[in-house]
């Protein structure tokens, strides 16, 4: 259920308006996880890997960190109507799992020029 659904069905401590609406439209698919929360996170993972210590300005030009920046992206669904923050954070959770897998497969094929290569996993599935 989105922030959508429950302010306008849900009585719950007086929070409840039928006729609320969402200040960015609302995904015709489920909350959870944020899918922004999870790129964000991922993202955010993989640069400060390549980058150690690497700064982007945020949206009032402030110098943050990657992870800064993942976190501040995942805040604007929650502030959007979008999602609920469990959504986000679980999406920053598995975004940060895939980074630690792309990341891990970079250094065994030696891709990130950290690392020899190692021997190359068996295939499965999609690879």
């Amino acid at each position: 259920m989105r922030p959508i659904t429950a302010i306008r069905t849900l009585e719950l401590d007086g929070i409840y308006d039928p006729n609320w609406l969402s200040p960015i439209g609302t995904p015709p698919f489920p909350a959870y996880t944020s899918g922004h929360s999870t790129f964000s996170g991922c993202s955010a993972a993989v640069l400060s890997h390549l980058f150690p210590g690497g700064t982007v300005p945020d949206a009032f030009g402030h110098s943050v960190s990657y992870t800064q920046a993942a976190e501040q992206a995942a805040v604007s669904r929650l502030y959007g109507g979008i999602h609920y923050r469990s959504d986000n954070e679980a999406g920053l959770i598995a975004g940060q799992g895939v980074a630690s897998l792309v990341i891990r497969r970079a250094q065994n094929d030696g891709a990130d020029g950290r690392s020899a290569p190692a021997a190359a996993p068996p295939r499965r599935g999609w690879g």
